[in-house]
């Protein structure tokens, strides 16, 4: 029964933290890579913010990893530096749902993460879900 408790517990972790299939990796020459990371989900209320983790993975640089949201209609981004500065691994950021945004589940955002030397961006897509204030 303990076994199947832990199985149980790690299961709900791993569903509700950052998604553990990153999405589209960026390529770069000498072997420069870049992968980006966003939770899997985040639920805001209209009217109200939600913070979400993104991480990167850089192979064979150290340079600062700029970001950019696709997120629906009504919710933004508050913070205005959207980086990830030199060596860092994660950044957390604060969604907020204006008080008119669409009510709606499972919009697929997306992050995109882009840095000197690279040819593409590196992209992950999560689900933004938007509830209605009560």
């Amino acid at each position: 029964m303990k076994w199947l408790s832990f199985m149980l517990a790690a299961a709900l972790v791993s569903t509700v933290g950052c998604s553990s299939d990153s999405g589209k990796p960026a390529q770069g020459e000498g072997g420069k890579k870049l992968t980006v990371d966003a939770e899997e989900s985040i639920t805001l209320k209209q009217g109200e913010t939600a913070k979400t983790t993104v991480s990167v993975k850089r192979e064979k640089f150290e340079d600062e990893v700029k970001l950019t949201f696709d997120l629906p209609e009504g919710v933004t981004v508050e913070e205005k530096d959207l980086r990830i500065e030199k060596n860092g691994k994660e950044a957390t950021f604060t969604l907020k749902a204006d008080a008119k945004a669409k009510v709606q589940d499972g919009y697929k955002a997306k992050v995109t993460a882009e840095a000197a030397g690279l040819k593409d961006k590196a992209v992950d897509e999560f689900k933004v879900n938007v509830k209605e204030a009560k």
